[in-house]
């Protein structure tokens, strides 16, 4: 089973927007962290946008919940559109912080703690 970890850079007024599409497909992990924008204001001018407080959405998804989910971000939120926001799926073994956790999804389907070394516990 192929694991992807979604992220989600939206507006604040747009995170509850995604959060629901999560609920909506019963994805069961949301995270929400806010922020900010990092652009310089000549970034800013020249493509004609405002500083706004953004909100990163985060979950763990199989493959065809990640192509749900995408397709769904599309069609509601219009999120492939310039200005709408951006997501990103990025295959779980390619998370360094995912191993550094010690978490690991075995190939039976089982949640398990591993030791550095990737040993099972």
């Amino acid at each position: 089973m192929e694991l992807y970890y979604v992220l989600g850079i939206v507006d604040r007024n747009r995170a509850e927007d995604l959060q629901n599409l999560c609920r909506e497909l019963k994805l069961s992990v949301v995270v929400t962290n806010f922020g900010k924008g990092t652009a310089t204001s000549e970034h800013l001018s020249l493509y004609d946008l405002q500083p706004t407080e953004k909100a990163i959405v985060g979950t763990i998804v199989t493959g065809s919940s990640m192509k749900q989910l995408m397709r769904a971000a599309k069609r509601k939120m219009f999120i492939d559109i310039p200005g709408n926001g951006i997501m990103m799926a990025i295959p779980h073994e390619k998370c360094e912080w995912w191993q550094k956790s010690g978490l690991f999804y075995g190939r039976t389907g089982d949640w398990r703690r591993c030791s550095g070394d990737g040993v099972q516990e």
